[in-house]
Order: C-alpha cells, then structure tokens, then sequence
C-alpha cells in the first residue's frame, strides 16, 4: 500500500473514530464535522491515487459510516453517559402514571385473572370479568367470542390477555362495600347497649 492510499484509509479510520467520540464527548458537533470532513477527505485521497480507488472510498464510507452509527446509537443508551441522560432504557416498562382513581385501581386488580371472551378478539375486543365487561387486546393471536380469557398483563389502563384452559373463578376478591353503620345491628358495630349505662 503505498503513501496516499495508506492516508486514505487513515483517514476513513479517522473519521470513524470521530463519529464514535461524537456520541461520548460533547463537542456541540465540533466533531461530527471533523468527521465529515475527515470521511471526505479519505474519498479525495483516494481520487488522487486512482479514480478506481476514489469509488472505492466511496462505496466504503457508503457502507460503513451508517453501520457504525446504528451500532453506536443502539449501544450508547447502554453506557454511563447514555444511562446518565436518558431517564429511561430501552426495554424498560412504561412509567405507571394513569390517575389512582377507583376504575384504575380495578384494572390493576384484574391482572391473573380469568374471565370470558364477549366478542371475538381481533386482537381488540371485549372481555367480562365478574359480569363487567372491559376493553382487552388478546396478544396470543385471535380469540374467538366464549373463549376463557386470562389478564397476564396491564399496562397503562389496558388488558392484554391470552386464551387460556382455566376455570373462570366468579367474584375473586371482590370486596362488597360496606352497608350503612345504622342498617347493621349494634352487637355487629361493638357499642355497648344504651339501656343501662351504669351497668
């Protein structure tokens, strides 16, 4: 390899280094025009060897510089630099921030639990859990209507459930709300009779 052709090849190094640094240190892009530049002037040089080898150049900077920034965009989320901005990584679930009201709360309660298909789901659809019905998306492929469904997941207020071979369980932790203290009797609410009071 002779001189021009090694600082062409130099150069395309170069400015792949550079486009690596430029996601590590911030330059303001300070470097990611160096790198430009850098990635230009290896096609140059390359020119000024042969144009055979200026369309070489060509085709490499083509091919590489997109490669090497995909990688270096799916990895730097992963680094301390990138875990330090981004609140959030990939594969992270969503932040639960739906209002803590009681239809919420019952949405959450739903999850493990099994209930009937009430249309077909495609993937959408409706399902009923002790005799109500709420919007589900079934994420095991098509459920037809009457299927026993389960809730495996629920994210942000939505139910995704699967077909499943288990008994639907009726009214599981279903908490009835509590009568009126004047409707239940006075021995139930712990207040000693009134008939006596120095007894």
């Amino acid at each position: 390899m002779d001189g021009p052709l090694f600082w062409s090849f130099a150069l395309l190094a170069a400015g792949l280094l550079l486009i690596i640094v430029e996601f590590f240190v911030p330059s303001g892009g300070v470097l990611a025009i160096a790198s430009g530049l850098t990635l230009v002037g290896s096609i140059v040089v390359g020119f000024s060897v042969s144009p055979r080898w200026g369309m070489i150049m060509v085709v490499l900077v083509a091919v590489i510089v997109p490669v090497v920034l995909g990688m270096t965009v799916r990895l730097w989320p992963r680094t301390p630099m990138g875990r330090s901005i981004m609140a959030r990584q990939p594969g992270d679930p969503l932040p639960d921030v739906l209002p803590d009201d009681d239809f919420h709360r019952k949405i959450k309660s739903l999850q493990g639990r099994v209930g009937v298909a009430a249309s077909d789901m495609l993937p959408n659809g409706t399902i009923k859990i002790d005799g109500e019905k709420f919007d589900a998306v079934s994420s095991g492929g098509v459920i037809d209507r009457g299927q026993n469904v389960e809730v495996f997941r629920v994210d942000s207020g939505k139910l995704h459930v699967r077909a499943t071979s288990r008994p639907v369980e009726e009214n599981r932790g279903r908490i009835e709300p509590p009568g009126s203290p004047l409707d239940q009797p006075i021995e139930q609410l712990g207040i000693d009779s009134l008939e006596d009071p120095l007894a």
